[in-house]
């Protein structure tokens, strides 16, 4: 396995002017992410600086076999 360093930004239903844990489906979000952390897919997740004030960016640290399997395994995100 290697690891990679992945940044992500808010997707098209991101609500501007609400937080992170406000936003439409967050819930079912953070089961997805805890499930891919249980299985060790990400290693390490956290918001990037400057975000707190309007859509949130974040860095993903990932252990997989390939870019094209992060690809595949975060494409079901909701």
């Amino acid at each position: 396995m290697s690891y990679f360093a992945i940044t992500r930004e808010a997707g098209p239903a991101w609500t501007d002017g609400e937080g992170a844990f406000q936003q439409p489906g967050a819930s079912d979000h953070a089961v997805f992410m805890n499930a891919l952390s249980d299985e060790g897919l990400v290693v390490f997740a956290g918001p990037l600086a400057g975000t707190e004030h309007g859509r949130i960016r974040v860095l993903l640290i990932a252990d997989a076999p390939s870019e094209a399997e992060i690809h595949h395994r975060l494409a079901d995100d909701p």
